[in-house]
């Protein structure tokens, strides 16, 4: 499970052409690798990127982000991919949000991530997520394993004070 955003037509219907998000992808060292994915390396990590087809034709290309309990790779990601969008006359989509983006949508796009990823983590046993689905609590008082052997002690001592007393 990964949190996807897609580069589309403008124009709903209008017919696809990758050409230029390839190329761009190209120049930012992203090589096609089995089925047209390929691994885009950004500075928070590593993305996949690829086309998506439908009756053999491509409508879109698909980012890929890793779930994390961390936003800075997504909030990369909608950075760098809203600039190749613009180059390349597409629109960003984050088909989880149902919209397609602008840099206004980036904190929006992180809290969606931030969600998805805590459902993937507590629901889908995606490893990298579980941080997010169950979060880091602050220290609560004493740890379980202290209270257990307190309570164990105090056991032995009000049973060694009530065999005494009879």
């Amino acid at each position: 499970m990964r949190y996807e955003l897609l580069f589309q037509a403008k124009v709903p219907g209008a017919p696809y052409d990758d050409a230029g998000v390839t190329k761009s992808l190209g120049e930012r060292g992203v090589v096609p690798g089995a089925y047209g994915m390929g691994d885009w390396k950004l500075s928070h990590g590593v993305v996949e990127v690829g086309p998506v087809k439908e009756s053999g034709l491509t409508v879109a290309t698909v980012i890929k982000v890793p779930f994390s309990e961390k936003t800075e790779l997504v909030r990369e990601v909608v950075r760098e991919a809203l600039a190749m969008a613009q180059a390349n006359e597409l629109q960003l989509v984050d088909p989880q949000l149902q919209a397609g983006l602008t840099l206004a949508s980036e904190a929006n796009v992180a809290d969606s991530f931030l969600r998805a990823a805590a459902y993937a983590g507590q629901y889908g046993g995606v490893g990298e997520a579980v941080g997010v689905a169950f979060g880091t609590t602050e220290d609560e008082g004493m740890p379980a394993s202290t209270k257990l052997l307190l309570g164990i002690v105090a056991f032995v001592v009000s049973l060694m004070v009530a065999l005494r007393l009879f």
